[in-house]
């Protein structure tokens, strides 16, 4: 009979026995040991996704960042978006993005132009997992690389052609939003993230270094400067709209979503 496991972490082949056995190590501690002879395929997948902001009746993919980390992923389209929020502190060559807590170190971030991140409220009061960590401009604009290898920061036009797909505007707004009031505060109007995409309401770090909007609005960089010391980042806000393109300071604190290459 064909047996199926779905979460395989370690598989080892013990030659010591008449009778090759494989033996599988499940995540929870599990081992089953299973005569070779039996097993005609293996397939690999990645499970159930968790609970919480993905759409059910989706089917979504992984990738795993330079620690470990594995986001869910979504095809919209001709893209495939992360459907979580980056929660990496190193950029891909192995070096520590800083993280920076204190409200005059990161306002003062503007004069070295280094890459930082924080949590909303530097963790304190809010669960960070998994709306990820908040980052300034010059972190998704480090030469060395914050997204997955293959992966990188979207470009305003990669934004603009998710938007697009979904109808533009208002008609993307809803369809970006993780559905309920899990995660976003009531009404969440129009949410019924049927793209899969599972916007999350990260807030934001003010050039100064307070926070704000945790629960209420969502906003993503993108990988383009404006003018002097400003960028692009779209946002979502709990209320409905539309999916906003504003420019503002390189040192707010706001969330980032991979694109594949």
């Amino acid at each position: 009979m064909k047996r199926l496991f779905t979460l395989c972490t370690l598989c080892v082949f013990n030659l010591a026995h008449a009778q090759v056995q494989m033996n599988v190590h499940l995540t929870d501690g599990t081992v089953y040991s299973i005569p070779v002879s039996e097993v005609d395929s293996i397939t690999y997948s990645t499970g159930p996704l968790p609970s919480g902001p993905f759409n059910p009746d989706l089917t979504y993919g992984t990738v795993a960042d330079i620690e470990g980390n594995t986001y869910a992923t979504i095809v919209i389209g001709g893209q495939e978006w992360m459907a979580e929020n980056l929660r990496t502190a190193t950029y891909r060559n192995g070096e520590s993005v800083q993280t920076v807590s204190d409200a005059n170190d990161w306002s003062q971030l503007n004069l070295t132009e280094a890459g930082a991140w924080a949590y909303f409220d530097n963790g304190s009061t809010t669960v960070p997992e998994p709306i990820g960590k908040l980052y300034n401009w010059y972190a998704i604009n480090d030469a060395r690389g914050l997204c997955p290898i293959d992966w990188h920061v979207p470009s305003s036009a990669e934004w603009n052609t998710l938007i697009v797909e979904l109808g533009g505007g208002a008609e993307a707004v809803g369809q970006l939003k993780s559905a309920g009031t899990q995660f976003w505060a009531f009404p969440n109007l129009g949410a019924t993230n049927s793209s899969g995409f599972s916007g999350l309401p990260g807030g934001y770090r003010t050039a100064e270094g307070s926070f704000s909007a945790w629960g209420a609005q969502g906003f993503w960089w993108t990988a383009q400067f404006s003018s002097g010391q400003n960028a692009w980042y779209h946002n979502l806000f709990f209320d409905g709209g539309g999916v906003g393109n504003v420019s503002g300071s390189k040192r707010f604190g706001l969330s980032v979503r991979c694109v594949r290459d």
